[in-house]
């Protein structure tokens, strides 16, 4: 195409928009709230269930909490740690969070004297 030579010329431009605000403007990490108390103690034949924990994030809704680490056995005395993770879309992870499970044996009775019989041997008096 000669632009000097009299005519009519069309000419086509693309324009290309690119936001500026992308997955590296956010580089706020989440935070995870655990549902209950970090520690918790039980009892060998107790039932177990996890409160969980929830994500808050500056720019992401509806985070979703990946829960990790031990299984709790409840039949089983031990320790167990239960972890919490979660990153948003822009990939900022959040802290770890760690409930710690104590699954302790039942107490057992020392012996086998009825309640509040702490004598031993006879208690009568020989007079």
């Amino acid at each position: 195409m000669n632009l000097l030579k009299n005519g009519i010329y069309i000419l086509l431009l693309t324009l290309s928009f690119v936001s500026c605000k992308d997955k590296h403007d956010d580089i706020t990490k989440p935070v995870i709230t655990l549902t209950g108390d970090a520690t918790v103690t039980i009892t060998v034949g107790d039932t177990y269930t996890d409160a969980g924990a929830t994500a808050t994030d500056n720019k992401d809704k509806d985070l979703v909490v990946v829960v990790g680490g031990d299984t709790v056995d409840a039949s089983t005395a031990g320790t167990y740690a239960i972890t919490y993770n979660v990153s948003d879309a822009a990939g900022n992870a959040a802290d770890t969070k760690t409930r710690t499970v104590t699954v302790q044996a039942a107490d057992t009775p020392a012996d086998d004297a009825p309640e509040g019989d702490t004598t031993e041997g006879d208690s009568t008096d020989d007079q």
